[in-house]
């Protein structure tokens, strides 16, 4: 999720006609109707943006998957499958075991 100066920045960058104030005013509202209790700042930033028409899987991931460990919770990862190649198998060193995967061509 985007951190909400994030989320901000994005809004202020696609939307030039608000200004800060304008769309705090714009997180807040939202959050006062689906309920303060229920959302918090950085999800109602978000809707907005999606409201306002921001785009917001296009934006840029905020860590490497390299930066994934076994502490990381809650992790969603979109790829774009750009070739299918045959599968080959192959023995790995150390316990001999067979491994199927998708090679290209």
């Amino acid at each position: 999720m985007l951190k909400l100066e994030e989320t901000i920045e994005l809004i202020l960058k696609n939307i030039p006609d608000y200004d800060r104030a304008a769309v705090l005013n714009l997180i807040e509202e939202k959050r006062q109707e689906l309920g303060p209790e229920v959302i918090n700042k950085e999800s109602a930033a978000m809707i907005v943006a999606r409201e306002l028409g921001i785009d917001l899987q296009q934006i840029a991931p905020r860590f490497k998957i390299s930066d994934i460990s076994e502490q990381t919770r809650n992790v969603t990862i979109t790829v774009k499958v750009v070739n299918v190649g045959s599968v080959r198998t192959f023995s790995r060193s150390g316990d001999g075991g067979d491994t199927s995967c998708w090679a290209r061509g």
